[in-house]
């Protein structure tokens, strides 16, 4: 009976103790193969780091979408309403196709939902790290079952602060560079009161500005103006009688006369992510967020790397985005 115990031990201690202890993989993936090992790696679904990122811009046609803006001016507010709308179903001629990022996404927007207990819903503020965390999300059109993949930066306010007031910053993020699509966000809120509404605006002019002198904003660079929270504004437009011609003027001012010849494209976007029905708007969850989201997909900026036009093709059976381009001379 004992040496039937001790047999039945040593058994159990041998399966709870592999002999090579199966060690988890990082996020973005390290190659089953290189691993020894037979098992697909799925990922963690958290933020991905601009290096863990390549799994996914070598394998598909990716777009880098940077989301700029001031403490609290909605940048974690439209992704965690990209992600909620996109439960609901398809937006516009875009069908949700995956993403590696889901916990990510969940951890946006618990806050939003009645499971956090909290009797409003709101967006908690991005965390300061040293690095950009990209989210990932994949679409495919309808009718030609076109892949598109989104790479959206979810990084905090503070830093666009130190990148607006310093060159030195710009050039120590050099994921600027490969942004498809600068968005540049102006807090609604901010814009409703007059004592703030001027610094909300001229943060938003210095920091294109740096970008463009320090060169990493250019005539191929693709921009969008985006202003934020217009349940709150619609609401102090009805109160305010100067605010409505502030903005008229701001638009063209501020941003289109000033910046447009400089940039390859300039366009200026209303949304309301998440509207509070204590504005008294008609506004939907994530107003004015589908025109953005078109945009993103359909307009590709041109090529930094040579003088002509990428076009994406899928006539190669390669399973490398770079593989399925060609350069189309102007």
């Amino acid at each position: 009976m004992e040496e039937n115990e001790d047999m039945t031990q040593d058994l159990v201690a041998q399966e709870e103790s592999p002999d090579e202890p199966i060690e988890p993989m990082e996020s973005g993936g390290t190659d089953s193969k290189s691993m020894g090992r037979k098992y697909v790696d799925f990922g963690w679904g958290e933020a991905l780091s601009p290096e863990s990122s390549m799994q996914i811009t070598c394998a598909h046609p990716s777009r880098l979408i940077v989301l700029a803006g001031g403490v609290g001016s909605g940048k974690s507010t439209i992704i965690s309403s990209m992600y909620e709308i996109l439960q609901i179903g398809p937006i516009q001629k875009f069908l949700f196709a995956g993403s590696r990022t889901l916990l990510g996404f969940e951890r946006i927007s618990h806050d939003s939902r009645i499971t956090s207990k909290r009797t409003t819903p709101i967006t908690d503020r991005t965390k300061r790290t040293k690095d950009f965390l990209l989210l990932h999300v994949a679409f495919i059109e309808e009718t030609t079952r076109t892949r598109s993949d989104l790479l959206l930066t979810d990084v905090s306010g503070e830093l666009f602060d130190e990148i607006r007031d310093s060159t030195e910053e710009c050039i120590r993020n050099p994921i600027l560079l490969r942004c498809d699509h600068f968005v540049m966000l102006i807090d609604g809120e901010k814009l409703s009161n007059p004592l703030m509404r001027s610094k909300a605006v001229n943060d938003g002019v210095l920091l294109l500005r740096r970008l463009l002198d320090a060169k990493i904003l250019h005539n191929n660079s693709l921009v969008n103006v985006v202003l934020t929270k217009m349940d709150i504004v619609v609401k102090a437009i009805r109160e305010q009688s100067g605010l409505a011609g502030f903005i008229k003027e701001m638009k063209k001012n501020k941003f289109m006369d000033s910046f447009r010849a400089r940039l390859g494209d300039l366009s200026i976007h209303e949304i309301a992510a998440r509207p509070e029905p204590k504005y008294d708007s008609d506004f939907e969850l994530g107003h004015g967020l589908n025109p953005l989201l078109c945009k993103w997909i359909n307009c590709f900026p041109l090529s930094r790397m040579a003088k002509g036009k990428v076009c994406e093709t899928f006539t190669f059976k390669n399973n490398r985005a770079i593989d399925r381009m060609k350069i189309q001379d102007r």
